[in-house]
């Protein structure tokens, strides 16, 4: 009992435990800590009268009127952590207490099973259906706030229940990674970030992770305990108070406690220089392709169209245009004047900036003369005649111009740089697409220029934004290199002609887009997780600072990062916690931190974890990995590895959670992932992979930029595209209601669906096509393109007529919402495709039906039908394989226990015992136990080497034990990868080195031998270096040591069975030291260590030795429980 309690409280004892716990009798509140009592008033923190009832729902006693003050004097008990309930929300009984042990917690979905051979995907579903729910347990929050966890738009998980070892993600094989789009766009009627102006910045001291709804406040309120690294830290004073107002405020009303995603407002000490003006540098490529082709003027015209738009509310955003050919031409643009003047820079090689401070102007001040050079820059150049291009010599110019402020370069190009630095030559070679060189054309050439110009940008805060037009060849492979490490972004206008007012109206809209959207400067940005959690690989266009800091000069809208994540410890918290901080200037001028807080359950339970995996974040990690080995491997090998990422997924969820572990017909997967093999099926089928010989090199590096940027809301259409009827759609289609527009239903992705009289849309948020069939009715014809007969449709790029019936603004009132649904700047070309008209144009169409069988590509079933092939596959030479090494183990045993006979026999027919002396014999038993000890450690540290030597060796009991630690977990973990992978090699190694080991023993043997006939000192040296090399080939695999009877009372038999895999097959268990104690029989555990982190072993041992008294012995005479 204790005697040393605050006032109000009272000690009771659990009934059912024993436990003693306290219980607040004016408060209700129970905890299992003993509270303290508060001895120093002056040094605890102090709460406004009007917050205590807020704070922990304590009744206040009327008090006389008197001036209102922030600080009273007393304190309360502390708090034991958890939230702190209203009045009006009672405490019910030690229910919150008791939350750890999930009392009140709903149970966790488990996997449920689904047959894919014969399952019809539904469409819907992959893009209606949210990831699974993230089931916290209970009291997670200090808010019950539907906003406290992260929505998956900004932040989202492949699992959302977290294992607890990494050994268990190892063997699901399923990757954790986190889905980052720190800033995505906010949609219409969404609420807006929220904005925490009073620069109350509360951060951990040890991991400065910032407080959010997962913290716990402790100490009566003055303290809060870090969700990440459990650290107490001091609430700060001003927490509590409202600057506006100039009052106290309830704490559990601000953003951060009950917003996952919110935005700090940084005081000066989050700034390494005072904030930069946004700086817009454009280098437009003035060459003959470019005048010719309308790019010059309709950037110009645009540029000039969205000036007012260009974030510039506080007048202070800068502005320079450099034009590019064959020399450097750059542009004064004085403030009083109207007229700029043009410098012309010739020399390529070591350029210089002509006047710099003229240059680089404020665009308030200069938007005379911008708006002139604008409207004149295509026909200053209209004579312009030649191919070449000093692009790579204008950026290095551009970056010198800008570098001390920083900013953004935006490249407008339609010819290769093949002049000046960094210049590039024309290396596509249709000889080589489709075969295993075509990866080549896949990575940057240049000599690395690029990419360190990329690395130089990164370094003074400059991003650049590529924008690349048709050209016969633009070599984005090497050119997507300055986006890629600047945060910036790439976008690709093949075959551009301004003529065409589509092609002038998608680059007028995305270009107006990316210069109108306020942009985050000089942004650093960081994960971090609960302690044992760690990034260990990130992926998307940023600069690798530090191991765990990401710098990027911008942060773009809708642009997604993966981070994936490594458990360096084992789990044994019921949650973990995952924060995003992006530090970044806005481009008005105010250093913001935005914070996103993702907390995910963890769990032991592989239903529970297959359950929470998220297909379409899965989809997304993968897309990331297969362009990046593609580019650094083969195109090949990506495809491969996605193949063999989905049979390991696959195959074992098939050997956990299914009652068969062999081959079958079926192909059994977790019902939440069931469109992951029609997601991945769309990968391989992606121009970004797909395997072909016609797709050039341009096209594909442009996929793959998009495959590592697209957020996920944009990624999944990118791999698997809409496809909806238009010819018979529901009569509310196309009309407006409460939601908005109804779109019609969308169908699956194969030539089934079509009807030869029938107008189908299929979109991929890149590119639209409007299918019309054969046969399609001419009043259809007339309704939807104001044209007669099909005959009189031209297939290509078009622009819907907007007419006067009701077909005509369905049609386009579809078209218009699904380009205005998609995220990001872009706006897709609509294609008119007939089904017998181009068939370049109809064969690019029919590959977005990814179900469908196209060039080398298979169909839906044939996937599938090739997944359960090779998981049955390789389950069958698992199973093999486990057979042949059983079978190789009794081998073994039995050779090795002739050995243990013959040595018994020598011991007994031989005097060279007396005749040598027992030294000679230990001293040869010693070797032995050294080389056993030796190669059990090189080839698997799971293996517990140990030898007894019986009493013969000496007057006295000898033990030689010899001990290493057991790592299951890496055992376990190569028992998975190389298993799965080396299964085949493995059959042809294991004969091999079966007869290897008859050949060994053979060695032994004759070893022995030599030492019984040969008494000389010469021949023992022989003797050990035999047995040396013997001995070193026997254990060339992962061995256990099994004490199986006693030959003789004072000579124990050995045997050595092994397990043959290429890598470890978890060797079984290797145990701890046996020792025989004498005559009463029993066996002792001998650690050189007090703690024993194999404890786990001990019972397996039990298990196995159930007729023996087993105890606990450590080195120095204790014992171990």
């Amino acid at each position: 009992m204790s005697t040393n309690l605050p006032p109000n409280w009272l000690e009771y004892t659990d009934p059912s435990t024993g436990q003693a716990y306290y219980v607040n009798t004016l408060t209700n509140q129970s905890q299992w800590e003993v509270p303290s009592v508060a001895t120093n008033q002056k040094a605890r923190r102090q709460l406004a009268n009007q917050q205590a009832q807020a704070y922990y729902g304590a009744p206040q006693q009327p008090q006389q009127a008197q001036p209102q003050q922030l600080f009273t004097p007393g304190g309360g008990a502390g708090v034991g952590g958890g939230a702190p309930t209203e009045s009006n929300q009672p405490l019910n009984n030690l229910s919150n207490q008791f939350s750890q042990f999930d009392l009140n917690s709903k149970p966790r979905s488990t996997a449920n099973s689904i047959n894919l051979i014969g399952y019809q995907p539904n469409p819907n579903d992959i893009y209606d259906n949210p990831p699974p729910p993230v089931q916290l347990p209970p009291n997670a929050s200090i808010s019950n706030s539907p906003t406290a966890n992260a929505h998956h738009s900004f932040k989202r998980s492949t699992l959302n229940v977290v294992p607890t070892t990494q050994s268990l993600i190892n063997k699901l094989k399923i990757p954790l990674s986190i889905i980052l789009t720190p800033y995505r766009s906010i949609d219409s009627g969404e609420d807006d970030i929220p904005v925490i102006t009073d620069t109350v910045i509360s951060r951990c001291r040890r991991c400065r992770t910032y407080i959010n709804p997962y913290v716990t406040f402790l100490e009566g309120g003055t303290r809060w305990k870090c969700s990440i690294c459990n650290l107490s830290n001091e609430v700060p004073q001003m927490f509590d108070w409202d600057p506006i107002t100039n009052q106290p405020t309830d704490r559990f009303n601000r953003a951060e406690l009950n917003h996952s995603v919110v935005e700090f407002v940084a005081p000066s000490e989050y700034m390494v220089r005072p904030p930069q003006p946004p700086v817009y540098a454009f280098l437009i490529d003035v060459s003959y392709s470019s005048i010719q082709s309308g790019m010059v003027a309709t950037v110009a015209r645009t540029i000039l169209e969205t000036l007012d738009r260009i974030p510039n509310e506080d007048g202070r955003t800068k502005v320079c245009l450099l034009a590019v050919n064959h020399a450097l031409h750059f542009f004064n643009l004085p403030p009083n004047s109207s007229d700029p003047n043009m410098l012309v820079v010739g020399d390529l090689d070591d350029p210089f900036l002509p006047t710099p401070n003229d240059l680089l102007v404020n665009l308030s001040e200069c938007r005379a003369a911008i708006e002139n050079l604008l409207s004149n820059l295509s026909d200053m150049f209209i004579s312009s005649s030649g191919p070449e291009s000093a692009m790579g010599t204008a950026l290095k110019a551009a970056v010198q111009l800008i570098g001390p402020f920083g900013g953004k370069i935006m490249v407008m190009t339609a010819q290769l740089p093949n002049v000046g630095q960094g210049a590039l030559k024309n290396r596509e070679d249709i000889k080589i697409l489709g075969t295993t060189k075509e990866s080549s054309l896949l990575q940057p050439q240049g000599g690395g220029f690029y990419k360190n110009l990329a690395i130089d940008c990164s370094r003074s805060q400059i991003s650049v934004d590529m924008f690349l037009f048709g050209s016969p060849y633009q070599d984005v492979a090497t050119l997507q290199c300055l986006p890629k490490y600047t945060s910036g972004g790439t976008y690709f206008y093949p075959g551009f002609n301004a003529s065409r007012i589509e092609d002038a109206l998608k680059l007028a809209h995305e270009l107006s887009i990316v210069l109108s959207s306020p942009i985050a400067l000089e942004a650093v940005m960081r994960v971090r997780a609960t302690r044992g959690v760690r990034m260990s690989e990130y992926h998307g266009n940023f600069f690798v600072r530090s191991t765990d800091l990401l710098a990027m000069p911008t942060v773009p809208i809708d642009q997604s990062y993966c981070a994936e994540v490594t458990l360096e410890e084992n789990l044994n918290v019921p949650f973990v916690v995952f924060q995003t901080a992006v530090l970044h200037t806005t481009c008005y001028g105010e250093r913001r931190i935005r914070v996103v807080t993702l907390a995910l359950p963890t769990s032991s339970n592989p239903a529970e974890i297959y359950a929470s995996a998220d297909e379409n974040a899965i989809a997304t990690l993968l897309a990331n990995k297969a362009v990046e080995r593609s580019q650094s491997s083969k195109l090949e090998d990506a495809r491969d590895a996605v193949l063999n990422k989905l049979v390991d997924i696959f195959g074992q969820y098939k050997s956990t959670m299914t009652a068969g572990g062999g081959a079958s017909a079926q192909l059994m997967v977790s019902e939440n992932m069931r469109h992951l093999p029609l997601l991945l099926l769309g990968l391989l089928k992606n121009i970004g992979l797909r395997q072909s010989s016609h797709i050039p090199s341009d096209l594909r590096a442009y996929a793959q930029t998009l495959l590592t940027t697209l957020p996920t809301q944009a990624l999944i259409p990118y791999l698997y595209p809409t496809l909806y009827s238009l010819h018979n759609m529901p009569a509310e289609a196309g009309m407006l209601s409460e939601g908005g527009l109804v779109l019609p239903p969308r169908l699956n992705l194969t030539i089934e669906k079509f009807e030869r009289h029938g107008l189908y849309l299929i979109e991929d948020g890149q590119q639209m096509f409007l299918w019309i069939g054969r046969d399609a009715v001419p009043q259809l014809v007339l309704d939807v393109f104001n044209l007669p007969t099909l005959q009189d449709l031209r297939p290509g790029k078009i622009t819907l007529p907007l007419l006067d019936n009701a077909m005509s603004a369905r049609v386009n009132g579809i078209v218009n919402k699904v380009r205005e649904s998609r995220r990001g700047p872009y706006k897709p070309h609509l294609y008119l495709v007939k089904e017998d008209g181009d068939p370049s144009l109809r064969s690019w169409a029919l590959s977005l039906l990814v179900e469908d069988r196209f060039e080398m590509g298979l169909s839906y079933s044939q996937w599938l039908a090739t997944l359960r092939d090779k998981i049955n596959s390789v389950l069958d030479q698992i199973r093999h394989v486990i057979v042949i090494a059983v079978l190789l183990s009794f081998v073994d045993g039995l050779l090795l226990l002739c050995l243990g006979e013959l040595l018994v026999l020598l011991r007994e027919s031989s005097e060279i015992g007396e005749r040598v002396g027992t030294k000679l014999w230990k001293d040869t038993w010693y070797e032995f136990s050294q080389l056993l000890v030796l190669s059990s450690t090189v080839n698997s540290r799971s293996v517990g080497a140990f030898c007894a030597v019986n009493n013969w060796l000496s007057e006295v009991d000898y033990i030689a034990v010899f001990f290493e630690h057991v790592d299951l977990v890496n055992t376990w973990n190569m028992l998975h990868i190389n298993l799965l992978q080396s299964c085949l090699n493995l059959l042809v190694i294991s004969l091999g080195v079966w007869l290897a080991d008859l050949f060994t023993t053979w060695c032994v043997l004759t070893a022995l031998l030599s030492v019984r006939d040969c008494m000389c000192a010469a021949v023992h040296s022989t003797h050990l270096c035999v047995m040396q090399l013997a001995f070193s080939a026997v254990f060339v695999r992962p061995s256990c040591l099994f004490l199986v009877q006693d030959r003789m009372k004072k000579s124990p038999v050995m045997i050595f069975v092994y397990i043959y895999t290429n890598g470890s097959l978890l060797s079984l268990i290797g145990f701890l030291p046996l020792y025989r104690t004498g005559d009463v029989g029993g066996y002792s555990f001998i650690s050189n260590s007090d703690t024993l982190p194999e404890a786990m072993l001990y019972g397996v041992v039990r298990e196995l030795v159930t007729d023996r008294d087993i105890g606990c012995h450590t080195a120095n005479g204790g014992s171990c429980s």
